[in-house]
């Protein structure tokens, strides 16, 4: 039976097969084409706000004691612990959110002179930096790059003299830092180019299956209707060729 159906259809199979096998590989030469010509950039960054989450019981009982010390130390030599006790309040009491951003050198070069700012800072209260090949001797020179014009609501780290190849640097920022849906808040430069802002998202369930599968959904689904339209084809082909051998009626 099986036999039957493929003998009955093996014209059919081998035009679906050349099809499929014309289509991988027209998709992979202009993947290839894409990927050599409309590359416009060697850095990726992404970033990701998120509320934050501070405990409040701690910021109290640290309010008390900053209080207390405060009122205590009257050298001017201790104006830097102050400074300091000022800081750590102002984070515990005006920290309205947290912000990642993450920088990629995707390329194979070490990039030069990177330059990287940061808009719409309302008011910082922390900063950190990291990386996933950064020594730590890298990571302090970075964190010392760093300012704060509060004016501007502008963070900036400039002159970072080297990002290697295949880094991922990412910068954490505290503070009350405004997101506006039409405005992106960052903006990365090197020596001969920009860097490249790619859109993320949270997707979970469902949803999650089909963004993590979807390049495989579109192939399948690509597929079946190949076979469908060749089905039909085949069917009509059929069809007219049945109607065209039958013998004509005697008037």
């Amino acid at each position: 039976m099986f036999r039957e159906w493929l003998v009955k259809r093996g014209q059919f199979i081998i035009i679906f097969s050349s099809l499929v096998g014309l289509i991988v590989i027209i998709g992979s030469v202009l993947y290839g084409i894409g990927s050599a010509f409309f590359t416009s950039s060697d850095v990726e960054v992404s970033y990701s706000f998120y509320d934050a989450e501070l405990p409040t019981s701690i910021a109290t009982e640290f309010n008390k004691v900053s209080d207390y010390v405060l009122n205590k130390l009257d050298d001017k030599n201790t104006l830097t612990i102050k400074a300091s006790i000022i800081n750590t309040l102002d984070f515990f009491t005006k920290t309205r959110n947290k912000v990642t951003f993450q920088i990629r050198n995707t390329s194979d070069r070490t990039l030069n002179n990177v330059d990287i700012r940061i808009k719409n800072v309302k008011k910082m209260t922390a900063w950190g930096v990291s990386g996933n090949i950064l020594q730590s001797s890298e990571i302090d020179a970075i964190m010392k790059k760093m300012k704060n014009d509060e004016t501007a609501g502008i963070v900036t780290f400039s002159n970072i003299e080297k990002l290697p190849p295949q880094t991922n640097m990412i910068i954490y920022l505290w503070g009350d830092i405004i997101q506006y849906s039409f405005d992106e808040p960052i903006m990365v430069t090197y020596d001969g180019g920009v860097g490249e802002l790619v859109k993320t998202s949270t997707v979970i369930g469902f949803d999650s299956f089909i963004f993590e599968n979807v390049k495989f959904l579109i192939f399948i689904w690509i597929l079946i209707n190949i076979a469908i339209l060749l089905f039909v084809i085949d069917t009509y082909c059929k069809k007219k060729k049945n109607v065209s051998n039958q013998p004509e009626e005697n008037s």
